[in-house]
């Protein structure tokens, strides 16, 4: 398959704002934890414990950087599940035709 030069200039460009993005995010996140050790002296947090002591949410800066893995990982696998529909498209096209089969078939019985 060709590819124009356009068509590798954009994806180059793509490429790097995903990267700027992941930077930004990366250097952002301490200080949201310096910004939130800061505000320890302030009034309690939306945590709360149970009877025995245990916390029943985790720290707000925990969530966040959860959820920040958890982008980049979602990021990164539909990256490499593009890529590889680049690489082997009637391999992507059977797949997709599998899963939507199967997906049917589960609605199809939960119905019946």
């Amino acid at each position: 398959m060709a590819h124009t030069n356009d068509e590798i200039e954009e994806l180059d460009s793509l490429k790097q704002a995903a990267a700027e993005r992941r930077s930004k995010r990366a250097h952002s996140a301490p200080k949201k934890r310096a910004a939130s050790t800061k505000g320890a002296a302030s009034p309690p947090s939306a945590e709360t414990e149970d009877e025995d002591g245990d916390q029943s949410s985790p720290p707000a800066s925990e969530s966040g950087e959860l959820l920040d893995k958890l982008t980049g990982q979602v990021e990164t696998i539909f990256g490499e599940i593009g890529e590889a529909s680049r690489e082997r498209p009637v391999l992507a096209l059977v797949s997709a035709f599998a899963v939507g089969v199967l997906v049917g078939h589960i609605f199809s019985k939960r119905q019946g």
